[in-house]
């Protein structure tokens, strides 16, 4: 696993510590960022169930002016410093060793706001749909909410969104919403 573009581009990152980690392939950040990297400069970046931390880190090496990573498994929090550390993006970092819903409900009490949402939940989670409405909370008027799930799962979009593209490689998707537009699939 490595950064895939920008200041710490070929940067080495720490793999997860913990089974229950599906990190994101580098082959799937990379049509990520191929389809949102030019916007991701100087913008706020909210990765949330962030395992190694390794979509948020390639938006600050991108260019992204700040990152916050949402991560409960404390064995996972320090994996997530240690690849900031390596990349030399701490500083433009702050972690939140919380569960999802708990940080989102922080995150909105302080009245905070990103361009761009990743979430990375489990697969399986029978609440996926509730989950992927309380994050389009945090994003930002005309900002993105990117949802990565097992294909073939079908997410409707949270009010006031519309689906922009859906992204397939293997067993993964990549739905992308964006928040008041509606654009037709491609």
């Amino acid at each position: 696993m490595r950064v895939i573009g920008g200041m710490a581009r070929g940067q080495r990152l720490i793999g997860p510590r913990s089974t229950g980690t599906r990190p994101t392939s580098d082959l799937v950040r990379e049509a990520l960022f191929d389809v949102i990297g030019p916007s991701v400069a100087g913008t706020g970046f909210l990765d949330l169930y962030a395992g190694t931390g390794a979509v948020g880190i390639e938006a600050l090496s991108r260019g992204a002016r700040r990152a916050v990573f949402v991560e409960k498994n404390r064995r996972q929090v320090e994996v997530i410093r240690d690849n900031l550390a390596r990349t030399r993006l701490a500083g433009r970092a702050e972690i939140l060793p919380l569960d999802v819903a708990r940080a989102l409900a922080e995150l909105a009490n302080d009245g905070q706001e990103f361009e761009f949402v990743f979430m990375d939940p489990p697969y399986r989670d029978p609440a996926l749909p509730e989950v992927v409405a309380m994050a389009g909370g945090a994003v930002a008027q005309d900002g993105w909410l990117l949802v990565e799930h097992s294909h073939g799962t079908e997410l409707p979009p949270p009010p006031g969104f519309g689906i922009v593209r859906r992204l397939r490689y293997g067993d993964t998707g990549i739905t992308i919403f964006q928040r008041h537009r509606e654009a037709e699939i491609t």
